[in-house]
């Protein structure tokens, strides 16, 4: 099988499956010098791509391993660099509300540009990117502009 110039590098490295049950779960025992399926047992081990793997499991059970949903984390605001997000928090009709969601006690009197410097300092050095992405991904939706159109 040849991948798709397309797919990511790790999509390049092959898989270890069992071919009986499908899983992925692939052991390795130095007592007995051998591999085998975490979940069956099986000591048939095989290999191949992901992808490739992802449609026999498919064939075999009907339903795709990883269900895709529509989670937030798929969002393209979850995707942006920190500067694409700093124009649309920037330009965004809710910038103090999304400030005082996440800090209560945040400074009052300063212009846009402070505030929002301001703010990715304080968020990145609480770890707190992906709260400010959730908020920020809620007002949007409230707004009435879908999260996947904010670019």
């Amino acid at each position: 099988m040849s991948p798709d110039k397309s797919t990511n590098d790790y999509d390049l490295v092959p898989v270890f499956y069992c071919p009986k049950c499908y899983s992925l779960k692939i052991m390795h025992e130095d007592y007995i010098a051998s591999d085998f399926c975490g979940d069956c047992g099986c000591t048939d081990i095989r290999t191949c791509y992901i992808d490739e793997w992802e449609r026999m499991y498919k064939n075999r059970y009907g339903h795709p391993y990883v269900v895709k949903n529509n989670s937030i984390r798929n969002s393209p605001l979850y995707r942006m660099d920190l500067d694409e997000l700093k124009k649309l928090l920037y330009n965004s009709a809710y910038l103090t509300s999304i400030v005082h969601d996440l800090y209560a006690t945040f400074p009052e009197g300063l212009v846009k540009e402070e505030i929002v410097l301001l703010l990715f300092d304080k968020v990145l050095r609480d770890n707190r990117l992906d709260e400010l992405k959730s908020v920020m991904f809620n007002y949007l939706k409230r707004q009435g502009n879908e999260p996947d159109k904010t670019k």
